[in-house]
């Protein structure tokens, strides 16, 4: 009938035309962003204000939307591909749902509010027969309200997702700044020679990997250089250092050296009329002051056999054959000199006085890790190491006397007593032996300039 005939006409209008302003205003909301192009903000702008007319005819809006359909297409390719379909389709139903019927729009404010859409309704009778042109307006307040409430909802959540999205930025940053700051300290530490130190920083982050890997390092240096300080401890530093640079591996190489022995005189008697404590405790005495002396002058303790001290300079670093021959002369000359000085003081003490006799050879011997591959020492054997130990053991005490090999290599630097040859156990001839008085100024100069030198 017709009363409902106008209800359903009602009802699809108004549907119909909500849907395409509400959809018509999104996207223009959208493309008011400033990265949209300006030219298109424009045309899309106009498209709504054309809404705005109070009186619309198909011949004025026939002919902007055409224009406008134009201007898409010509511009589809800076439009999102959704936005260009939903806009044709939406002009489409436009200009189809205002002017199929009667072929005009109008708008008009009623009572302060604003009816945005008023378009016609074919009112018919009972028999089909076209009676009357109904205009239905619709306000666009709830459509406004809408909008606004979806776009402070939309700020509101924007807003909460930057101050959460802040909060753990900054503690983040703190975390790991904080991580960061513990272990440069460390570091630092680590530097000037702590080996105690540990970077006291724990996180599941990549932060917390880098200290827990820095405190595993630390704790392999830190045995590392236990490991080298029991090694210098037991062998000699220069001889730990080839060891740990070049492999520990049996053999040998023949180099030139200058060997130096030093022996207790009356060592054995005295030792069977003391305490062992005692003599121990003045032995170690004794040996710390002549190694020492062998320290500074860049000798290699090859070995301690009860009171001997056994010292080879040019193994298995070597200065120089001359080089190394002179700081062997300057090292027995120094610890003559320190015993004149434990005399004085082991004599004010009431302790007995050890006064060691030195020999020294220079020549070519073997040098290298002797023994078997469970156990092993670097030493140097040859009958230039037999010979300085028999000269040591021809030594008068407070003594040091070199052989011929020797004192050419040294002669111009220092001050000797020229000996009756002596026949020592395994040599057919005689040796030339000289006795040490003194180095000479040039052979001081001489040794601080060999000092500085770096080692081959």
């Amino acid at each position: 009938t017709a009363q409902k005939n106008i209800e359903d006409n009602l009802k699809n209008t108004y549907e119909k035309f909500s849907t395409i302003y509400w959809q018509i205003k999104s996207i223009q909301r959208k493309y008011n962003q400033p990265k949209i192009s300006k030219k298109f903000r424009e045309e899309l702008s106009k498209l709504v204000e054309l809404l705005d007319y109070n009186y619309i005819t198909l011949e004025v809006a026939e002919k902007y939307i055409s224009r406008f359909q134009r201007f898409l297409q010509d511009n589809k390719e800076s439009i999102l591909k959704e936005d260009y379909l939903t806009i044709s389709v939406l002009l489409q139903q436009f200009m189809r749902s205002s002017f199929g019927i009667t072929g005009f729009l109008q708008y008009y404010e009623d009572k302060g509010r604003k009816l945005l859409f008023s378009y016609p309704v074919l009112i018919k009778d009972d028999f089909g027969k076209y009676v009357a042109d109904l205009y239905i307006g619709m306000s666009t307040e709830s459509i406004d309200k809408t909008l606004s409430m979806v776009e402070r909802q939309v700020q509101v959540g924007a807003l909460i997702a930057i101050i959460v999205a802040v909060v753990i930025v900054i503690f983040l940053s703190t975390n790991i700044s904080k991580g960061a700051r513990i272990i440069t300290s460390a570091m630092k530490e680590l530097s000037k020679g702590n080996l105690n130190i540990r970077a006291n920083f724990s996180s599941n982050d990549e932060i917390g990997f880098i200290a827990y890997n820095f405190n595993i390092m630390v704790e392999q240096i830190a045995e590392k250089e236990k490991m080298r300080d029991i090694m210098n401890k037991v062998v000699s530093e220069e001889i730990a250092k080839e060891l740990l640079s070049k492999g520990i591996e049996l053999g040998g190489e023949t180099r030139f050296i200058t060997m130096l022995f030093s022996d207790i005189r009356g060592f054995t008697s005295m030792s069977e009329n003391m305490d062992p404590r005692d003599l121990i405790s003045i032995l170690n005495e004794y040996m710390t002051e002549m190694v020492e002396i062998v320290k500074k002058y860049k000798g290699v303790v090859d070995k301690f056999v009860g009171d001997e001290i056994m010292v080879v300079y040019g193994a298995p670093i070597s200065l120089g054959q001359q080089e190394d021959a002179l700081l062997a002369v300057a090292t027995a000359y120094e610890m003559l000199r320190k015993i004149e000085e434990l005399h004085i003081r082991w004599q004010q003490e009431g302790k007995p006085l050890l006064t060691p006799g030195i020999g020294i050879n220079s020549g070519n011997v073997v040098a290298g890790n002797m023994g078997s591959k469970d156990r092993l020492s670097y030493t140097v054997i040859g009958d230039a190491v037999n010979t300085a130990a028999r000269l040591c053991g021809s030594a008068p005490g407070k003594t040091c006397i070199m052989s011929r090999n020797t004192y050419m290599l040294v002669k111009d630097f220092v001050v000797v007593e020229e000996k009756e040859p002596i026949q020592v156990k395994g040599k057919s001839k005689p040796l030339e032996i000289y006795s040490l008085v003194s180095v000479k100024q040039e052979g001081f100069q001489k040794i601080e300039e060999i000092l500085s030198k770096k080692s081959t």
